[in-house]
């Protein structure tokens, strides 16, 4: 699975994931402060799921008709560094389909639609 960390996804988190051996990128060190089309686009042409903390990622899939292989929105304001990529493994180990769908995590529960 290869991952597309966003502009605005925490680089200590980002460390984390990459430190346990997950294949992610980050937006910043790619392209710095490029538009959510561009890291839209890069994620497609690369095969990547964007991890982002940006609701506007689901306008582009939604009402503009970008087809990502996946997308997590982290919809969460409080925390610390580990904890999305704890959720992130969490959801993986409770067997959800990450590719094909626009996953959104809360701390309320999770929720998925899926791209089509």
């Amino acid at each position: 699975m290869r991952l597309l960390a966003d502009e605005n996804f925490p680089l200590k988190t980002f460390h984390i994931f990459k430190d346990n051996g997950y294949d992610i990128e980050h937006i910043r060190f790619i392209k710095p402060s490029s538009p959510d089309t561009y890291v839209m686009e890069y994620a497609i042409s690369q095969n990547q799921i964007i991890l982002t903390f940006d609701s506007d990622f689901g306008t582009l899939v939604f009402q503009k008709g970008y087809k990502p292989l996946g997308i997590v929105f982290y919809r969460l304001t409080a925390f610390d560094a580990f904890e999305p990529f704890k959720i992130f493994t969490d959801i993986i180990n409770n067997d959800f389909l990450l590719e094909h769908n626009f996953t959104v995590i809360e701390k309320e529960g999770i929720r998925q639609r899926p791209i089509i």
